[in-house]
């Protein structure tokens, strides 16, 4: 798990570096214009998975163990939430795919979440007078890798809520100032009825 976790974080800075690669979209995205349509839209992770098969590079053994889950799944639907089956689908993944298969399916599908997520952050960082419309790229690109790696954590430790929150608070630490600041609403702990703590956007 140490091994797997290091190999995370290691993740979170490639992504960094490949964010940083695309300044136009960010600059789109910072006027409110950006369109996520290029990437699937679905509420089932084994499918969207079984969309990403080439970018995955996913055999057919993979493939045929993806189809037999969801097979699983619909089977599930009456009896459990949208909530519990989509924590059974990661679970499914996470056992099917390989460590970087999995990390690799955890980006395709966070990104275009953290995509419209960081929209929502800037324009409320942008309304509390923390950043300006025109701060810098590299500000909004750090903002949207910090989420980013928020959702991957959660995901990646779905199956273990007592790691997940641990490694979301450390990650909490990390993250860049101005975002803190508006998460926390200048306070360096979070107020039961603030409504800008940390866990209110998710």
């Amino acid at each position: 798990m140490r091994m797997r976790m290091k190999k995370l974080f290691f993740l979170s800075g490639i992504l960094l570096l490949q964010l940083s690669l695309d300044v136009a979209v960010a600059q789109t995205s910072m006027n409110g214009e950006f369109s996520s349509g290029q990437y699937p839209q679905t509420k089932s992770l084994l499918y969207l998975a079984g969309l990403y098969r080439q970018s995955l590079g996913l055999s057919e053994a993979q493939i045929n163990a993806i189809k037999t889950s969801r097979t699983a799944v619909s089977d599930l639907k009456e009896q459990h939430s949208a909530a519990d089956l989509s924590k059974y689908e990661l679970v499914k993944l996470k056992e099917i795919l390989s460590d970087n298969q999995f990390e690799r399916f955890l980006v395709l599908k966070n990104r275009p979440i953290a995509e419209k997520l960081v929209v929502r952050v800037w324009n409320g960082m942008i309304a509390q007078q923390l950043v300006t419309p025109s701060d810098s790229t590299k500000l909004y690109f750090l903002v949207r890798t910090h989420l980013l790696s928020e959702l991957i954590t959660r995901d990646y430790f779905i199956d273990d809520p007592v790691c997940q929150q641990k490694h979301l608070d450390e990650l909490g630490l990390k993250a860049p100032s101005v975002l803190f600041k508006y998460l926390h609403n200048g306070q360096s702990r979070p107020s039961e009825k603030n409504p800008y703590r940390a866990d209110f956007i998710w």
